[in-house]
Formats: structure tokens, C-alpha cells, sequence
């Protein structure tokens, strides 16, 4: 959510604003990552390094989304939200009732494109999440198959299990996500 209040506020900006804006965002995301991973290796309890991972994730996918988000803003017309000042509401109110709802497409999309990625994510848990009840779906897949058998029913039924959810969410939201993705592939 960060990146979408973030990219409203850059995209109205001028241009010397907003290469200063983009320059502490990702001196930002560099610093979060590497903060991450020290909180999550100095403390060494559970509950840290799950905080950790996620907080290496939103470093690592944040840029992505910020990108993508960038352009879903471009889109919209300055006179909408001129018009909506015009009309009297605050900025706050110019982002939630009027911008909001013309970019969800676009928000929909980079989240189910980002939670795919969070989702599919082996390289940093495999590293950090140790325990065996912190270990992500995709790991605990991945350790079913044995070095010299495997239950190919249970590892079937297990990748049902881990495909699952996201080809439900993507049936669910698969209107948004087509709106999303071609609302901003287009400049106009």
C-alpha cells in the first residue's frame, strides 16, 4: 500500500521532486533489506526471522511494484483530479474516492503479480526459515521427495495443494487483473 501512496504523490510532481523522490525510495529499499536480514540473524528467535523474510521480500518486489504503479498513475488525466479539487475535496479525498477506484485495476494486478512471486519464493526461505513449522508451502513441497523414494500420490496431492490457492484467486480477480494489465500497457 506504501507504493500506491508513494506513486500519487510522485506522479504530480516535477521532475528534479520526483528523481529525488525515486532516489531515497531506493536507498530506502536497500537499507530495509539489509536491516531485515541482520534483525532476523541477531535475534535469532522464530518470530524475527519470519519478520525478517518478509521484510526481504517487500525489499526486494517493492521496486517492481513501484514501477509498475508509476505508469497505472501516468494514466489518469490531471483534470480528474483538478475536477475533484475543483469540486472541493482534500487530497486525501482525491486519493481515496476519485484515484483509488480508477487505478484498482492496476493495484489488483501488480498485488496478484507480487503475491505470485511471494508465493514461488524458495531461494530466501529456504535460507532463513529453518523450523519445520515456519517453512513456507513451495519448501515443504520441495522436501516431500526423498533422495531415494518418493510417495508420488502425496507429493501429487501436495502440488494440488500449492497450485491451488493461486489459481482460485486468479479465477476470482481475473477480470481485474486483465483490466489491470492492459490499462498499463497502453499510454494515452
Amino acid at each position: 500500500m506504501s507504493e500506491v501512496v508513494f506513486w500519487f504523490a510522485a506522479s504530480r510532481t516535477t521532475k528534479p521532486e520526483k528523481m529525488r523522490m525515486s532516489e531515497v525510495t531506493i536507498a530506502a529499499m536497500a537499507v530495509s533489506g539489509s536491516c531485515a536480514v541482520a534483525c532476523g540473524l541477531l535475534f535469532g528467535s522464530p518470530a524475527p526471522i519470519v519478520f525478517a523474510v518478509a521484510l526481504v521480500y517487500t525489499a526486494i518486489y517493492s521496486p517492481f511494484a513501484i514501477m509498475l504503479l508509476h505508469t497505472y498513475f501516468q494514466a489518469v488525466p490531471r483534470e480528474i483530479e483538478e475536477a475533484a479539487t475543483v469540486d472541493g475535496a482534500s487530497s486525501w479525498q482525491v486519493f481515496t474516492r476519485v484515484m483509488l477506484p480508477i487505478v484498482s485495476p492496476g493495484i489488483v494486478t501488480v498485488a496478484l503479480i507480487i503475491g505470485l512471486y511471494s508465493w514461488n519464493e524458495f531461494l530466501i526461505a529456504t535460507t532463513f526459515l529453518q523450523r519445520q513449522d515456519k517453512l513456507t508451502a513451495v519448501v515443504s513441497f520441495f522436501l516431500l521427495s526423498g533422495q531415494y523414494s518418493s510417495d508420488w500420490g502425496e507429493i501429487m496431492a501436495a502440488a494440488l495443494i500449492v497450485v491451488l490457492p493461486i489459481v482460485v484467486l486468479f479465477l476470482v480477480l481475473q477480470r481485474r487483473f486483465i483490466e489491470g494489465m492492459a490499462g498499463g500497457s497502453v499510454k494515452g
